[in-house]
């Protein structure tokens, strides 16, 4: 009797819930040295212990061409194969997780009735475990296509955007956790942070004027956990980005962090004064001069005057003392980081008139010390 293909074993445990799988991993090489530390193995070629499932990739790749010989398209799957062409998709996308026919057999296959949509968002979710996957648009495209069909909104609840849920606050939970986890094995992943922020736009929506405790919970829990991100990723610009939108919404809702002072105390004012500090530790990451040009600009407001005699020091600190000339001869990018925050927040303020082609000749320039002696010509000019 022939063995059963390597692609129906691999695709049987990817969609079979009982086997409770949490984690997904691929084990480079053909995994030989795992089955000797587990001579009893009895899902070799495959490792499969307390729900971690590891895959050696070459087993997978070879699986990638079996599957790929059978069904060379999914755009036309006879209805009789339909089980086995589910389950051979499924070694696919954890091959090529940019791979849209299969994605989209799938989608018709759950329309139709013959794929729960429960098992899919399980799949899913392992997919993204694996970090060349986690960084695929149709990856997340798919997962918010499948929460749609889960928590549809009701037709007489009006949703502002094009997302068409109503997802529970844990199910929000988990669907952050999972672009955390995702984050951290693909770093400056785009796509899940995207997805992160259709998951705060849907919070933004879902909560009333007075914020009900699940969900206040929820959105200090998820600032805890991007501040701490950002302090140890300094250069990931779309962590910082979701940051500033993340702080808006709670300013928005009246949500702020433990020890924060109330709004109306003088001082440079939470969301801002959180990357001044960062930028106090790390002057030379441009990502934070970033955020707090965009926490500004999102704040509507200038800051009172005890703010901008902050911000005010902390440009005359950085000008006077920080950024000594290198071994090269050049200035450190921190002093233009700082002119460039300062020329952008009087521009903002109205304190100087500057003109769109006088702001575009000095970002243009392509050295720190070009850039410092043409910021400082701009503002003694104004």
């Amino acid at each position: 009797m022939a063995s059963e293909p390597v692609w129906r074993r691999l695709g049987t445990y990817l969609l079979n819930s009982d086997n409770e799988i949490q984690d997904v991993e691929l084990i480079p090489g053909t995994g030989k040295e795992w089955q000797v530390q587990y001579p009893d193995n009895q899902h070799s070629p495959f490792l499969l212990f307390e729900g971690h499932l590891g895959i050696p990739e070459k087993i997978l790749y070879r699986a990638f061409l079996e599957v790929v010989r059978t069904y060379p398209s999914f755009r036309k799957v006879e209805t009789a194969n339909t089980e086995d062409a589910l389950v051979a998709s499924s070694i696919v996308l954890l091959t090529n997780a940019d791979h849209n026919s299969a994605f989209n057999f799938r989608k018709q296959m759950i329309s139709d009735g013959k794929l729960d949509v429960q098992k899919e968002l399980a799949y899913i979710r392992l997919l993204a475990m694996i970090p060349k996957n986690s960084k695929s648009s149709l990856l997340w495209h798919h997962r918010r296509w499948l929460l749609e069909r889960i928590y549809p909104a009701a037709p007489s609840v009006r949703v502002a955007s094009e997302w068409q849920v109503m997802l529970p606050v844990d199910v929000c939970q988990t669907e952050v956790s999972i672009v955390s986890r995702a984050c951290e094995s693909y770093r400056r992943n785009y796509h899940a942070w995207a997805h992160r922020s259709f998951i705060l736009q849907h919070m933004r929506e879902r909560c009333p004027a007075a914020v009900d405790p699940a969900w206040k919970a929820l959105l200090l829990t998820e600032y805890t956990t991007m501040t701490s991100w950002l302090e140890s990723h300094i250069s990931d610009y779309s962590a910082a980005q979701y940051l500033c939108q993340l702080q808006r919404l709670m300013q928005e809702l009246d949500v702020y962090p433990a020890a924060t002072p109330p709004p109306s105390t003088p001082t440079i004012g939470w969301p801002l004064e959180y990357f001044v500090d960062l930028i106090r530790r790390y002057p030379d990451h441009e990502t934070l001069w970033l955020g707090a040009r965009t926490t500004l600009a999102c704040r509507g407001t200038l800051p009172d005057t005890e703010g901008q005699r902050a911000l005010q020091r902390l440009k005359d600190d950085f000008l006077a003392d920080a950024g000594e000339a290198g071994p090269g001869g050049e200035l450190a990018w921190d002093r233009v980081y700082v002119l460039r925050f300062w020329v952008w927040y009087l521009k903002q303020s109205g304190k100087v008139v500057l003109t769109n082609e006088s702001v575009r000749s000095f970002l243009s320039c392509d050295s720190p010390a070009a850039t410092l002696a043409h910021g400082q010509h701009l503002l003694q000019s104004t």
